[in-house]
Formats: structure tokens, sequence, C-alpha cells
């Protein structure tokens, strides 16, 4: 049975995340993140080149993520209300992540979103985690449409391959399921498969006497 409540939820969310920052709900994250102590010694690669990690960094991602949904369901929702024990257990949940990286290590800005994802994840904050990706997938566009592949809708209609829409298809899927879209399955690398047992060679049949039998 078709949800027709959480089909329109997701098109709200979907509009909103499309609405320039500067409507976006402002949140305290310094407050949020005030006592959580040192850094993790990790770089974030940016346009200008690796930059030590802040908290802040990761904590300003969960805090647009929040503001996607105050826009699309107003400022009175009970995870906007609980923005920043959100925003705080999730950039926790980063740190502890990227502690457990050898000092020095360094990871891309698109590795950190995925880190902050999953942890909205492992929180069960499932609905922030998909405003998080529809905000990520959804930079600002100019210009039409630029020719290269393209995809059949289910409707039929053909369409031009969008990466960041598929890719807010794949995590959707992810997400409605509890699952964690950054994990990896094991690698099949280096298994070893049983060797199949070749079934023993039979012997000839010999014809049966009643089958030789003359018929008179």
């Amino acid at each position: 049975m078709i949800d027709f409540d959480e089909i329109l939820k997701d098109l709200e969310l979907k509009r909103a995340a499309a609405r320039p920052a500067a409507e976006h709900m402002a949140f305290d994250v310094h407050a949020a993140l005030d006592g959580l102590g040192g850094e993790p010694d990790v770089a974030v690669g940016g346009p200008g080149g690796p930059v030590p990690f802040r908290s802040e960094s990761a904590a300003v991602m969960v805090a647009d993520a929040l503001a996607t949904i105050a826009l699309a369901r107003g400022g009175d929702d009970p995870l906007v209300l609980a923005a920043p024990g959100i925003i705080r257990d999730a950039v926790r949940d980063v740190r502890g992540r990227l502690a457990d990286l050898e000092a020095g290590a360094a990871i891309t800005a698109e590795d950190l979103s995925s880190l902050v994802e999953a942890a909205l994840i492992r929180g069960g904050r499932h609905e922030v985690a998909t405003a998080l990706v529809m905000r990520r997938a959804t930079p600002p566009e100019a210009g039409g449409s630029v020719a290269g592949p393209r995809v059949i809708r289910r409707s039929g209609h053909i369409v031009d391959w969008r990466e960041s829409k598929i890719e807010v298809a794949i995590r959707k899927a992810f997400l409605s399921g509890g699952a964690d879209p950054a994990r990896r399955p094991p690698s099949r690398r280096g298994s070893v498969s049983a060797p199949r047992r070749s079934a023993p060679p039979t012997s000839p049949s010999r014809p049966s006497r009643t089958s030789c039998r003359r018929s008179w």
C-alpha cells in the first residue's frame, strides 16, 4: 500500500534541500560542542589543500540537515527542537571514528560527510541522514543539461543522467532499511571455494535378458 504521507514528506524535504542556505535556520554549533575536548589528529582535504579537522565542520553538516527539516516541517518539529543533542551525538561519533585512524591521516570532505551520515544512522536519526544526503546531492546548478547517458523512469519518461539523484535513490534505499551506506561489504578476494566433487563414473548398462527375448 502506498503511503502518500511519506511521499509528501519526501517531496517537501527535497524542495527544502534545494532552497539557498541563506533561508536556513541557524543553530549554535559551538554551544552543542562545548566540552568535547581536543580534536583528533586528522586532516581534511579542501579546495585550498588539507586542513586540520575541526568538530565544527562536522557539526555544520548536521545543522544544515536539521535546518532543511525545519524549512520543510517548521521550527517546532521534534527533531529541530532536539538539535543540540543530535549535533553533539553525531560529532562525538565522528570524532571517535577519526581517533581510530593513524595520527596525521588525511581524509576527503566527501569522506567526512559519509562519516557524519553514518553517525546519524547509528544514532537512529534516519530522517536527518536523509536530509543530509538530499542537501549534499543538491548543489547549485547553472545552465542546461549536459549531453550524456539518459535514464528511463518508471513512468516511461527519458531524462538526463544525474549522478546526484542516483546517489539519493541508492542511499534512501539503505536508509529505509536502517542500513549503513558507508559500510562496505567484505571483499571476496582471497576466498577459496570448496572444490566440486565430480560424480563417480557410471558403468555401461547391460541389456536385460527380457529385452533380448524374441517375441513369438
